[in-house]
């Protein structure tokens, strides 16, 4: 399979070869010269080192603190569904307590079915065509550390410790070794990284700028101090003690790979609070200002940067949140404008995706490669808590793939009328059945190395892909 070539920017080849300066640059040194880096397994466990994957790109959005699924994305018609019924359905919807509701209302209809109205523009045929949603997922836990973990991972943790790398870092060990950048995270959400190199673990920033910071150098001495740094770093790279050590082959490689990163000049692609055209088209497209560094839609204008400029193979962005910054609305049943916000900065990325041809020469656009994921550790309660002003944590959950890779204009699973709680799938049709199995996040995430084209468990995950996810083709 083609692999795409470096930009006109001249980005660093092979800087994941190199060791990880991502993590350097994310973190600091001491997270880079820890040992459970350092001694990290360089490969993911089963990996065929022939094997070509698909050539694709991942987006996550993780609304952490558990959304609100009655306001988007598994909501019921309030004329059925009435306080009345409560006793009887034990949904509660509460729409009437909402300070704040879209102008296109809070319970609509779409090619897909009825949405709550804040999923925003997503609604529309232009993204439900190119949108799978997956309802009645079992997170099996309601700890909020739990269900993260869960959630990044696919795998059940042993209380708060992972017992599998983040599927990010997976995905940028297997994707990304011909990235400047394999990983970026925004956010506060962390990597986990036990098995990867170094390389694989996101490169953090709570914002846009700070971000932008990573990526510059302010310290920089007299040329004459530089070449004489330089020099001596070189020479101890190359002795035999080096050599002799897992740990410093690691930090020597991160440090030559940061410099490198750190003098390719990549930080004007993402200064999008400048005053040149460049930004101002940018921030126009996706709605915010140039003091707005930090919110949904600048972390959205970053990964289309990372994906068209070929840096990342994965972004990670956690979607700011009512609640100082995330979504553990126990007081309170106001959650969907942020929701809602999230859901338009996609839909805005979507169209620039679309309107860019993939660079393999085969008419495809950067959306058919490209996978935009929704997802949270677990939902809201569908019953207004004792005191009445919130919901509570939820096990039934969603998740909703955009773009390309993926068998879209569909539903897969649903939760049960009365409760709210998960129903049996037919793996095979995504269709609920008695005689089908209970949908966990492991399923989900087994069926995105499956639709990458790994058909044995790369991951470790131990359980079957949602084989009505795949494409037939």
């Amino acid at each position: 399979m083609k692999r795409n070539k470096q930009n006109r920017r001249k980005f660093l080849k092979n800087s994941a070869a190199l060791g990880g300066g991502v993590l350097a640059l994310g973190s600091g040194v001491p997270s880079l010269l820890s040992s459970r880096i350092a001694h990290a397994t360089p490969t993911v466990p089963g990996t065929d080192p022939d094997f070509v994957p698909r050539d694709h790109y991942f987006v996550f959005y993780q609304f952490h603190g558990a959304w609100d699924l009655l306001l988007s994305w598994d909501t019921r018609d309030p004329a059925i569904f009435t306080p009345a019924k409560v006793g009887e359905t034990g949904i509660e919807l509460a729409f009437e307590q909402l300070l704040t509701v879209p102008n296109h209302g809070i319970y609509i209809d779409s090619n897909l079915g009825p949405f709550g109205g804040f999923v925003g523009d997503l609604r529309l045929p232009k993204y439900t065509d190119k949108m799978c949603l997956i309802n009645g997922i079992n997170m099996e836990t309601l700890s909020h550390e739990g269900g993260l973990l869960r959630s990044l991972t696919g795998r059940m943790p042993l209380g708060a410790i992972p017992t599998r790398d983040s599927t990010d870092v997976v995905l940028s060990t297997l994707l990304g070794n011909d990235k400047q950048i394999p990983n970026i995270g925004l956010g506060s959400i962390k990597s986990v990284n036990e098995f990867g190199p170094s390389s694989a673990t996101a490169l953090r920033a709570d914002s846009t700028s700070g971000f932008l910071a990573n990526l510059s150098r302010s310290n920089k001495m007299t040329p004459s101090l530089e070449e004489q740094i330089s020099n001596l770093l070189a020479q101890q790279g190359g002795c035999d003690l080096k050599h002799s050590s897992d740990f410093l082959q690691k930090a020597y490689a991160s440090s030559e790979a940061v410099e490198q990163t750190l003098d390719s000049n990549l930080s004007e692609l993402f200064d999008f609070g400048a005053n040149t055209a460049f930004a101002q088209e940018i921030r126009a497209h996706y709605g915010f200002g140039s003091n707005e560094l930090s919110g949904v839609e600048a972390r959205t204008a970053l990964a289309e940067q990372a994906l068209l400029n070929q840096l990342s193979r994965c972004i990670n962005i956690q979607v700011p949140g009512p609640n100082n910054g995330h979504f553990d609305t126990h007081t309170t049943l106001e959650q969907g404008m942020e929701q809602m916000a999230a859901y338009n900065s996609i839909a805005r990325l979507m169209d620039r995706l679309e309107a860019m041809p993939f660079p393999d020469e085969s008419g495809d656009s950067w959306l058919d490669h490209t996978t935009i994921v929704c997802l949270s550790e677990f939902s809201r309660g569908p019953r207004i808590e004792p005191d009445g002003n919130g919901r509570g944590h939820w096990l039934a959950n969603s998740m909703v793939l955009l773009g390309g890779g993926f068998k879209t204009n569909q539903v897969v699973g649903a939760t049960h009328d009365v409760g709210l709680v998960p129903m049996r799938v037919d793996f095979q049709t995504g269709q609920v059945s008695e005689s089908g199995e209970i949908m966990t996040p492991d399923n989900v995430v087994r069926t995105f190395y499956e639709m990458l084209g790994y058909t044995w468990d790369v991951a470790d995950l131990r359980c079957d892909p949602i084989a009505a996810l795949l494409k037939d083709s």
